[in-house]
């Protein structure tokens, strides 16, 4: 069976600058107490602070902002956060995760993309997560006929990149006297992936305003990476239409995506996005920061310079 590389999508275009970054990602949830028992106590993630009732978490840097105070848990078949990927660095850790979230009985899905190994699971107000670990040398996303995608191994293998990851290896990776208790080590936002509205209108506004470049379209899915520095051989932003075509925004105050963050290596990166925005009559708000800018389905992305 035919099948297309992922690099066939492509384009030449480089707009956003190389050293380009995901920041911090905010979620809207609605207990303080039960949010920080799941995203600290059992994802193991540090709080690496607290102002104004809203606590930042992560490792080293903050990945994570919580905002407690929502009306209700994350509505289903609305525009918002499909999941947010946190990057995991090594085989060990991640297997360290999802033994300690087997250990607590909490729901999660280990596969196997062949890119990378993952697990898939969700906070208690619904907010979706992706633990992930890139292995891109083990082969690369290709697109089917159909607009489907798979994977192909190095060796010319297709496979269907949904595959379970093999557990039994993956616990092999860990030290008899593990401790399962130390805080998840991640290195920031891996990337994050977002139900629209429309894909074509979101395609637009994140390549060529925002200056994401295409990764693979799929028939209801459109994979974007930063360009050609080959940082995230993955993929840096998802979109679907997976909620439905023309899907309404989230009710007001419910939990869910506030915003996600772009970080760029200088003021000079920001203002070209702001004048590809000005150019195509888009609005946008200033912000002590920045620049912040909803897309076409009404999800909010900041834009600024990354911290030196």
């Amino acid at each position: 069976m035919p099948t297309q590389s992922a690099t066939a999508d492509l384009s030449p275009n480089q707009l956003l600058p190389v050293g380009t970054k995901l920041g911090e990602l905010h979620l809207a949830v609605t207990d303080a107490d039960n949010a920080l028992r799941f995203w600290s106590g059992i994802l193991g993630l540090k709080v690496l602070g607290e102002e104004n009732g809203t606590y930042r978490l992560g490792a080293a840097n903050t990945a994570i902002v919580l905002h407690p105070g929502a009306s209700g848990p994350v509505a289903p078949r609305r525009t918002g956060l499909y999941h947010v990927a946190l990057h995991i660095p090594t085989r060990r850790e991640l297997a360290r995760i999802i033994a300690r979230l087997f250990a607590l009985r909490y729901p999660n899905s280990p596969t196997d993309h062949l890119v990378s190994e993952t697990t898939y699971l969700s906070d208690p107000d619904g907010n979706g997560i992706e633990l992930t670990l890139e292995t891109p040398e083990r082969g690369e996303f290709v697109r089917l006929p159909g607009g489907q995608f798979g994977a192909r191994t190095t060796e010319g293998e297709l496979r269907s990149g949904r595959d379970p990851v093999d557990l039994e290896t993956l616990f092999k990776e860990l030290a008899p006297d593990e401790d399962m208790n130390a805080p998840l080590h991640i290195l920031g936002v891996h990337h994050v992936h977002l139900h629209v509205a429309d894909l074509e209108a979101s395609r637009h506004f994140y390549r060529d305003l925002i200056g994401f470049r295409p990764q693979m379209d799929l028939t209801e899915m459109q994979m974007l990476d930063f360009g050609l520095d080959g940082s995230n051989p993955v993929h840096a932003l998802a979109l679907n239409t997976w909620s439905g075509a023309g899907a309404p925004p989230a009710p007001t105050g419910t939990a869910g995506l506030r915003r996600f963050t772009l970080e760029l290596p200088s003021g000079a990166g920001v203002q070209a996005v702001v004048a590809r925005l000005q150019d195509a009559n888009w609005s946008y708000d200033e912000t002590p920061e920045g620049v912040s800018v909803l897309d076409p389905s009404g999800n909010r992305l900041d834009l600024r310079v990354a911290a030196a």
